[in-house]
Protein backbone atom coordinates (compact mmCIF):
# COMPACT_ATOMS: atom_id res chain seq x y z
CA UNK A 1 0.00 0.00 0.00
CA UNK A 2 1.13 3.88 -0.63
CA UNK A 3 -0.03 6.47 1.47
CA UNK A 4 -0.75 9.39 -0.10
CA UNK A 5 -1.39 12.88 1.87
CA UNK A 6 -4.34 15.21 0.64
CA UNK A 7 -4.39 18.85 1.10
CA UNK A 8 -8.29 20.79 1.26
CA UNK A 9 -8.31 24.16 0.30
CA UNK A 10 -11.33 26.28 -0.30
CA UNK A 11 -15.28 25.00 -0.72
CA UNK A 12 -14.25 21.33 -0.31
CA UNK A 13 -12.56 22.04 2.90
CA UNK A 14 -15.48 22.90 4.93
CA UNK A 15 -17.25 20.00 2.98
CA UNK A 16 -14.44 17.40 3.96
CA UNK A 17 -14.29 19.34 7.88
CA UNK A 18 -10.60 18.45 7.79
CA UNK A 19 -7.81 20.13 6.20
CA UNK A 20 -5.72 17.18 5.46
CA UNK A 21 -5.90 13.61 5.62
CA UNK A 22 -4.13 10.27 4.83
CA UNK A 23 -5.21 7.72 2.60
CA UNK A 24 -3.66 4.49 1.59
CA UNK A 25 -4.14 3.30 -1.44
CA UNK A 26 -3.15 0.42 -3.86
CA UNK A 27 0.34 0.90 -5.65
CA UNK A 28 -1.44 1.50 -9.01
CA UNK A 29 -3.92 3.64 -7.38
CA UNK A 30 -4.99 6.58 -9.63
CA UNK A 31 -6.54 10.16 -8.65
CA UNK A 32 -9.71 8.63 -9.64
CA UNK A 33 -9.88 5.73 -7.08
CA UNK A 34 -8.52 8.62 -4.73
CA UNK A 35 -11.12 10.64 -5.16
CA UNK A 36 -13.50 7.59 -4.42
CA UNK A 37 -12.15 7.05 -1.07
CA UNK A 38 -12.55 10.51 -0.48
CA UNK A 39 -16.35 9.94 -0.89
CA UNK A 40 -16.46 7.20 0.81
CA UNK A 41 -14.89 8.90 3.97
CA UNK A 42 -16.45 12.29 3.51
CA UNK A 43 -20.07 11.03 1.57
CA UNK A 44 -21.72 12.75 -1.03
CA UNK A 45 -20.87 16.51 0.30
CA UNK A 46 -17.44 16.19 -1.76
CA UNK A 47 -19.04 14.63 -4.36
CA UNK A 48 -19.90 17.38 -6.25
CA UNK A 49 -16.77 19.54 -5.55
CA UNK A 50 -14.63 16.78 -7.03
CA UNK A 51 -16.62 15.46 -10.09
CA UNK A 52 -18.73 16.82 -13.23
CA UNK A 53 -22.24 15.45 -13.36
CA UNK A 54 -21.04 11.83 -15.04
CA UNK A 55 -18.20 11.55 -12.28
CA UNK A 56 -15.53 11.14 -15.01
CA UNK A 57 -14.47 14.68 -15.24
CA UNK A 58 -13.33 16.79 -12.86
CA UNK A 59 -15.61 19.54 -11.48
CA UNK A 60 -15.52 22.67 -13.36
CA UNK A 61 -14.08 24.72 -10.17
CA UNK A 62 -11.95 21.70 -8.77
CA UNK A 63 -8.07 22.05 -9.76
CA UNK A 64 -5.88 18.85 -8.44
CA UNK A 65 -2.21 19.45 -7.83
CA UNK A 66 0.48 16.27 -7.09
CA UNK A 67 3.59 17.38 -5.70
CA UNK A 68 3.31 20.85 -6.61
CA UNK A 69 2.23 20.25 -10.38
CA UNK A 70 -1.17 20.94 -11.72
CA UNK A 71 -3.38 17.99 -12.99
CA UNK A 72 -6.41 17.24 -15.15
CA UNK A 73 -6.03 13.53 -15.88
CA UNK A 74 -7.59 11.33 -12.96
CA UNK A 75 -5.92 8.40 -14.65
CA UNK A 76 -2.65 9.93 -13.18
CA UNK A 77 -1.09 7.31 -11.30
CA UNK A 78 -0.12 7.70 -7.37
CA UNK A 79 2.85 6.75 -5.64
CA UNK A 80 4.00 6.45 -2.09
CA UNK A 81 4.61 9.32 -0.10
CA UNK A 82 2.76 11.46 -2.92
CA UNK A 83 1.12 14.47 -1.92
CA UNK A 84 -2.13 15.86 -3.67
CA UNK A 85 -4.03 19.11 -2.91
CA UNK A 86 -7.63 19.42 -3.94
CA UNK A 87 -8.77 22.92 -4.44
CA UNK A 88 -12.20 23.97 -5.61
CA UNK A 89 -13.12 27.41 -5.92
CA UNK A 90 -16.62 29.03 -5.90
CA UNK A 91 -18.41 29.67 -8.96
CA UNK A 92 -17.66 33.83 -8.45
CA UNK A 93 -14.26 33.08 -8.15
CA UNK A 94 -14.24 30.91 -11.53
CA UNK A 95 -16.33 33.64 -13.73
CA UNK A 96 -19.22 31.61 -13.12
Amino acid sequence: MSKVEVVYSGLIRTAAACTTDIYEVAPDATVHDLFKEIIRRHGDAVRRYLFSDDCLKLAPGAAVFKDGYSIRNLNTTLSDQQKIKVVVLSPMMIGG
